[in-house]
């Protein structure tokens, strides 16, 4: 492959390539470990991933966020899609999405496993300053960060 250039772009095609297609080579039954998906939210609903419009995986609007911004995760990783290897069969992947709220804040990022049942891992707030209010992590309250003046507490 030396002096080979090879270009991937993203066309969000369902398939072996999971959303990229390649230029400069040609593969036989690839099988693609890790896919990152920057800028938008156009990935979801192939490849496995679930659509924007599933009630578990789209995006929940809450209190002072309610808008989906796509304009302010350019330049964002906004979702990845990641092989798990088991043995000689087809992988399964395990797909996350991450949103952001008009400033570029990471608000909540969403897990799927195949079939599995979808699992909000981070829920973010932020305070009027932009600092982080409220920290989230798997739906558990024991882990919630609260800004309190110039004190941050947990």
């Amino acid at each position: 492959m030396n002096g080979i250039v090879v270009k991937a772009t993203r066309d969000n095609v369902t398939g072996t390539d999971k959303g990229y297609f390649l230029s400069g080579i040609t593969l036989v039954s690839p099988t693609v470990l890790n896919v990152s998906y920057y800028d938008d939210y156009a990935f979801m609903g192939t490849n496995g991933i679930p659509a924007s419009t599933d009630a578990n995986f789209k995006y929940d609007a809450e209190t002072g966020y309610d808008t989906r911004y796509t304009a302010s995760a350019k330049t964002f990783l906004t979702g990845t899609l990641t092989a798990r290897l088991e043995g000689n069969s087809t992988p399964s992947y395990l797909c996350s999405v991450m949103y952001f709220d008009h400033a570029g804040r990471l608000t909540t990022v969403k897990h799927k496993l195949n079939t599995d049942s979808i699992v909000t891992l981070t829920e973010n707030t932020y305070d009027e300053l932009g600092r982080l209010k409220t920290n989230k992590k798997n739906k558990q309250s024991a882990m919630i960060w609260s800004v309190s003046g110039e004190n941050k507490t947990r």
